[in-house]
């Protein structure tokens, strides 16, 4: 060679992930022979398939796969050489410069790589007083676990530490013999129960849930629909606090009406609507008058209106629709219950 290598200040090791295209790799450290290179693709060393380009060079040099390393493989490139000594010199003999370099790089490029073997094992800190990091014979930690004593020093352990590192509930997930028993401490093992359930679809569901009694439905001013011709004006009302809410503004002088729909569930029984205004609280209620079950009818006084279900007897339950109509009530928000 006609000149020396340069060992600088710099790792024997270096990795990639590959990207399925990319076919050459750089490595950035010096080695002296193409040998003194491995390849790892993942964790599998590579005998063959590449060439190295750079031996001899201060400046590291190249891998060069004949087939691109699919995606996501970690490529590793290390230099790895063997300790031992490669020159001897002779008593009276002659003492070459390039010689004596080349061997000193030797050593150099040696100590960086036990260097980079040290920094990636288990050691204990500069601070840290005179512990035993050596591991027990290998009869006694011959399945056990690594741990370490009451004063920091390698044991092997048959068990695991004293406090155990989940929740109460984890806990008693995790001594569960079988998905069975995971089921009945979740309360979930009644699989018969489960299939049922989900067998009763909403209608059902809400009525199993909460079958009878006096419900609220909020219907805000900005959900209804005026009557084309007569309908109110939608106007914003500032309430207290900043809140902003659509309000209808009727002309008292001139009939207008508005009016939205509820969906009943199938459960319904025909039984009372009470419509409240929110503005004044006055409300209006109907009660038995047929108008539910088809075609139109009033209740209040002709304040409101409910229509357009389907055709039933009083008191039976009737699937569809009731409407409330507001005529020249102010409204703001409605109520149905």
């Amino acid at each position: 060679m006609p000149d020396h290598i340069r060992i600088g200040d710099v790792s024997p090791r270096v990795q990639y992930v590959a990207d399925g295209a990319l076919r050459t790799f750089d490595f950035p450290f010096p080695i002296f022979d193409a040998g003194d290179l491995t390849v790892f693709l993942d964790e599998a060393e590579q005998r063959a398939g590449f060439t190295v380009d750079g031996a001899g060079g201060s400046r590291g040099g190249s891998v060069r796969f004949e087939a691109a390393p699919a995606s996501g493989v970690r490529v590793t490139l290390q230099r790895v050489l063997a300790v031992e000594r490669t020159t001897d010199f002779q008593e009276g003999g002659a003492f070459r410069a390039d010689t004596i370099n080349d061997e000193l790089d030797r050593q150099t490029a040696m100590i960086q790589q036990i260097a980079d073997q040290t920094a990636r094992a288990l050691t204990a800190a500069p601070t840290d007083p005179t512990v035993t990091l050596s591991l027990p014979p290998k009869d006694v930690r011959a399945g056990r676990y690594l741990a370490f004593d009451a004063d920091g020093n390698a044991i092997a352990s048959g068990g695991g530490p004293p406090a155990t590192p989940v929740t109460p509930f984890a806990a008693g997930l995790l001594d569960d013999a079988d998905a069975a028993a995971v089921r009945k401490t979740l309360g979930l093992d009644d699989l018969g129960a489960l299939a049922a359930l989900s067998a009763v679809d909403a209608d059902q569901l809400a009525a199993r849930v909460n079958p009878l009694g006096r419900h609220t439905v909020w219907a805000p001013a900005g959900a209804m629909t005026g009557e084309t011709g007569s309908e109110p004006a939608i106007v914003a009302r500032k309430l207290a606090g900043g809140l902003m809410l659509s309000a209808l503004a009727f002309d008292a002088a001139t009939p207008q009406h508005a009016q939205f729909a509820l969906a009943m569930p199938k459960g319904w029984d025909a039984g009372d609507l009470t419509a409240t205004r929110g503005s004044s609280g006055q409300s209006r209620s109907c009660s038995g008058c047929g108008s539910c079950r088809g075609g139109s009818g009033s209740a209040g006084g002709g304040k409101g209106r409910r229509g357009g279900g389907s055709g039933g007897a009083a008191g039976a339950a009737v699937a569809g629709n009731a409407n409330i109509q507001w005529a020249n009530e102010g409204v703001r928000n409605g109520a149905v219950r």
